[in-house]
């Protein structure tokens, strides 16, 4: 009698016993070429939460083997209502992917993404036909194409470092900039830009900043040029101003203080400062800037104070001091600036300058010392040769 060998049927993962075993070189051997596309799509880093939601719908007619099932398809996921949906086709349908429209996608979209799937009889059948559809194709495709990178996607990315690099460079400029107008430097050089002091500083820090290098190595744009960096200058100081003015704010009450003086080419400067008492009862006096005019009768000075003030929103009603020295057109009584802003603020008191009193007690007393007046009256006259010659002028 021949003896009968039987064979046991081979099993797919997830499908049952009785259940048609797919063609090779179908949907299987391709699912699985494209299964790790599809695991790292579908990849969940709330797994752990989503198991215990599995576990809790067990009870409501999900069977036990939807866990394992969700291993041979990642693409699986169950919705409120319990039914199984396709994760892919539900994202993609959220995204507004072009997807084919035809009487088979729209069941397979009402079936997967909105409805679900609960005919758990012929479950792995069902999971199969629909890894083979169009729709499930079509979604999968698409979600790819979105983590790939694009040609707009790489050149944004590229848009964005250089951006970066550019910023890096800027902020070390700006920081050299900075320095040197702190430690009260000169930026420009004698004869060229090139051994000033600014480049050389940017030239020494580029060594050790690859994105100031390649910054400095520019053709054009590289924002060194006079006008810019002046620009830059002016945009330190305004923000320094607001910060000073802020402080100046913070008290109820402030005092001007105001002195003329000329620079090298006989331009004559107002020199204006605010004096302010800080809660802890120490006085800080701050610089607010120099402001050129063409004389220095009290009228012309007065309009200068009021447009500081102006400039800066400072009320004048909160003005309690005023201090200068004793010219006629600032200390006279009648006329002068210190006279001018008492009628519009009369709390504002003026004291004569303590700074300026010594100086003329110094000079009084040194009148006496021949050797002393000869010696300032030399260092006069030269001063005004100087000044009135080729070599001053």
């Amino acid at each position: 009698m021949d003896k009968i060998v039987v064979r046991e049927r081979k099993k797919w993962p997830g499908v049952a016993t009785g259940d048609p075993v797919p063609e090779a070189g179908s949907s299987k051997s391709q699912f699985s070429r494209e299964r790790p596309l599809v695991e790292s799509l579908c990849e969940n880093p709330d797994s752990e939460k989503e198991n215990e939601e599995i576990e809790n719908k067990k009870g409501r007619g999900v069977p036990q083997a939807f866990r394992k099932w969700q291993s041979t398809y990642p693409w699986l996921d169950l919705n409120s209502n319990s039914r199984a949906i396709c994760k892919l086709c539900t994202e993609a349908t959220q995204k507004k992917l072009p997807l084919a429209k035809n009487s088979q996608t729209v069941i397979g979209q009402s079936t997967w993404v909105e409805d679900g799937f609960d005919t758990w009889k012929n479950a792995v059948l069902r999971f199969m036909k629909h890894e083979k559809s169009e729709l499930h194709r079509e979604a999968l495709t698409g979600i790819a194409n979105l983590s790939k990178p694009t040609v707009v996607s790489s050149l944004s990315h590229g848009k964005k470092k250089e951006m970066a690099d550019a910023r890096i460079a800027l902020e070390k400029m700006f920081n050299t900039v900075n320095v040197l107008a702190r430690q009260g430097l000169a930026l420009r050089g004698k004869d060229n830009d090139e051994n000033s002091n600014l480049i050389q500083l940017l030239k020494m820090r580029a060594e050790d900043v690859p994105q100031l290098e390649a910054w400095l190595k520019r053709t054009s744009y590289k924002w060194l040029h006079h006008d810019s960096v002046n620009e830059i200058l002016e945009i330190m100081a305004e923000d320094l101003i607001q910060k000073l003015l802020r402080k100046i704010k913070s008290v109820a009450y402030f005092a001007l203080i105001a002195d003329e003086t000329a620079e090298i080419t006989r331009v004559k400067h107002v020199s204006i400062s605010t004096r302010i008492v800080l809660d802890d009862l120490s006085i800080e006096q701050i610089f607010m800037g120099f402001y050129a005019t063409s004389n220095t009768r009290a009228e012309t000075l007065f309009k200068i104070m009021k447009n500081v003030l102006l400039r800066f929103n400072l009320n004048i009603a909160t003005l309690r001091g005023q201090c200068y020295d004793g010219a006629s057109n600032v200390s006279g009584r009648l006329t002068g600036l210190q006279a001018r802003i008492h009628e519009e603020e009369p709390r504002a008191l003026y004291v004569h300058c303590s700074a300026h009193t010594t100086n003329l007690v110094a000079q009084d007393a040194m009148e006496a010392v021949k050797s002393a007046i000869n010696f300032i009256g030399v260092i006069k006259e030269l001063t005004n040769f100087i000044r009135d010659s080729a070599l001053g002028g």
